[in-house]
């Protein structure tokens, strides 16, 4: 079985022989040392062949505890409250992405071309853990893949929250929508819907080079506005 962390979104495949056959397991991220539930399931559900060259990791009783300073980002469909979940520290300076990506192999492709550019990957999987994420870091990039021909039920769900959030939150994230029906310069389409760009998923290859003449393009949009909030902030405060 496959399992994800929520903490820094890496994805191990999981010898079900290894776990009970009924309950919750618990073991730490290799990658980041979060603690994850591991839900036993039946001996019969499938292993999909794209995670079959993924590290396999045992389930410990006691995982180590994170990070000083850091607590475990889960969403808030795991065991912490609404207080706890999404709450992380970055470094000051580093440029952070939130994408939504139901599918393992285009999420791969997305976080190898993110981090060509220098960006924290962080995977999300509701509207829900979106929202708790952003309630304690205002993440740089959104990327919001759509799987299919229209949005699944969780990726309408974050759309509504990018069109009811703040302007001041809003103006401080680029949103890239990524689908199989997409077009760059479809400048409109894309206003509609409240993202910034819209990047067809066929292009996912040359994301890097799309992103930086998406964000030169935003960086000139907005330049008066910034410059001008700017000096606003300098006479006040």
């Amino acid at each position: 079985m496959e399992i994800s962390c929520s903490g820094c979104g890496k994805l191990y495949r999981i010898d079900k022989s290894k776990l009970p056959k009924s309950g919750k397991a618990v073991m730490k991220c290799p990658g980041c040392g979060f603690r994850i539930e591991i839900n036993a399931e039946p001996e019969d559900a499938d292993i999909p062949s794209t995670f079959a060259d993924l590290p396999e990791s045992t389930p410990e009783e006691q995982p180590e505890q994170p990070e000083a300073g850091v607590k475990p980002s889960h969403g808030l469909d795991g065991d912490l409250d609404d207080e706890e979940a999404g709450y992380e520290n970055f470094e000051p300076g580093v440029k952070t992405a939130l994408v939504y990506c139901p599918t393992y192999d285009t999420m791969i492709m997305i976080k190898k071309g993110m981090q060509q550019l220098g960006y924290e990957i962080r995977r999300c999987s509701s509207a829900k853990d979106v929202r708790a994420r952003f309630r304690y870091h205002i993440y740089d990039l959104l990327i919001l893949y759509n799987a299919g021909r229209e949005p699944d039920g969780q990726l309408t769900d974050i759309l509504k929250w990018v069109n009811n959030t703040s302007m001041d939150v809003r103006r401080r994230v680029l949103v890239l929508y990524l689908s199989i029906n997409a077009n760059l310069n479809d400048t409109m389409r894309a206003f509609s819907m409240g993202v910034d760009a819209m990047v067809n998923s066929l292009e996912l290859a040359n994301l890097p080079s799309i992103l930086e003449k998406i964000e030169k393009r935003r960086e000139s949009t907005y330049r008066v506005f910034n410059e001008c909030l700017k000096k606003v902030k300098e006479d006040v405060f």
